[in-house]
C-alpha cells in the first residue's frame, strides 16, 4: 500500500509481468486529479487475483543470507581476509579482495617468477613477489585446463584452472561457502601491484559478475 507520508512510498514501478496480468485505466478529472482503475487482463497469469482478501504472511523473497568476512593481516593499510579453500592445507590462509574482478587467483605450491625487473628467476615465495605458495590442485578437477598471461590486478599469471570450494568466515556455515573455479598461478611474469610486498595466498575476485557474489543473490543458492 502506498502511504503519502512516506517519501519512499509515493511511487511504484510496475514491471512487464504486472502489466501482463492487469489492465490499468487512467481517468483524469478536475485540475490535476487522476483516477487509476485496475482490472484483470484477459491474458493474465493463472494465479492472478484482484481483491481485498487478507493473506497469511509468507517467506520474505528479499531475505539475504549473511556473508561474513574476517579480517586477517594488514599490509600498509591494505587489508586481507581469512578464507579456507580445498587445495590449501595452511593453518590460516589469507587473501586480498578485488571488487573489480570476477576471477580468483591462488598461488600454486610450484609457483615461480620469471625474473622480474633486476631479480633473478626463482620461487614466487621469494623476492620480489613474496607470495604464499600453498595451493595444490593434484586431487581437484581441472576446469578448462591451462591459462596464459591472465591479469590479476598488476600480476601477469599463467597456470591451471581448477574447481574448488571456498569458505569465508565460519566454514561450518553453508551460507559462507561456494564451489567455484580458481586460477592456480604457476608462473608470474610481472608484478606491478605488490612488488616486494606480501603477496598473500592469492586474490579473491568479488565483482558483481563473480561466481561468489552471484551465489549469494541467487534465490536458489543463497
Amino acid at each position: 500500500m502506498l502511504a503519502l507520508r512516506n517519501s519512499d512510498s509515493r511511487q511504484i514501478i510496475l514491471g512487464s509481468m504486472f502489466l501482463q496480468s492487469f489492465y490499468v485505466q487512467y481517468s483524469q478529472f478536475g485540475f490535476n486529479g487522476v483516477l487509476v482503475t485496475l482490472m484483470k487482463n484477459e491474458n493474465a497469469l493463472a494465479a492472478t487475483y484482484l481483491g481485498d482478501a487478507v493473506l497469511a504472511t509468507g517467506e520474505d523473497p528479499f531475505s539475504i543470507s549473511p556473508f561474513m568476512m574476517t579480517a586477517a593481516v594488514e599490509n600498509d593499510g591494505l587489508p586481507t581476509f581469512s578464507a579456507t579453500m580445498t587445495g590449501i592445507d595452511a593453518e590460516s590462509p589469507y587473501f586480498y579482495i578485488d571488487f573489480s574482478s570476477s576471477k580468483t587467483v591462488v598461488w600454486a605450491i610450484n609457483c615461480v617468477q620469471d625474473g622480474i625487473e633486476f631479480y633473478k628467476p626463482g620461487l614466487c615465495s621469494d623476492a620480489p613477489t613474496f607470495t604464499s605458495n600453498a595451493f595444490n590442485g593434484e586431487n581437484l578437477t581441472s576446469y578448462f585446463g591451462n591459462f596464459y598471461n591472465e591479469t590479476f590486478n598488476g600480476y601477469d599469471v599463467s597456470g591451471v584452472r581448477y574447481m574448488t570450494n571456498i569458505c569465508f568466515g565460519d566454514s561450518t556455515s553453508n551460507s559462507s561457502c561456494i564451489d567455484q573455479y580458481v586460477y592456480s598461478g604457476v608462473n608470474i611474469a610481472a608484478d606491478e601491484w605488490l612488488l616486494n610486498e606480501d603477496g598473500a595466498y592469492g586474490i579473491v575476485g568479488l565483482s558483481p559478475t563473480s561466481t561468489l557474489w552471484n551465489s549469494f543473490i541467487d534465490p536458489v543458492t543463497r
